[in-house]
């Protein structure tokens, strides 16, 4: 089962490189519904996803160009 929010999510027209937004993709969006993604768990949880916010929870400034 994919995230729920896969399909809008607006972090992956970011990268430049395809090859990279799917390991994203496939590491944390198409495994368990995105649960164990931390821009799902706070987006779940109605608060503001900052660009800069990687599945994984860490941030990445280059993200906020």
């Amino acid at each position: 089962m994919d995230c729920p929010y896969l399909d809008n999510c607006p972090i992956f027209a970011k990268f430049r490189s395809e090859g990279m937004a799917n390991i994203w993709i496939n590491g944390y969006c198409k495994k368990d519904g995105g649960r164990n993604c931390e821009r799902k768990k706070l987006r779940d949880a109605g608060k503001e996803v900052p660009i800069t916010l990687l599945p994984n929870g860490k941030h990445l400034a280059s993200l906020a160009k």
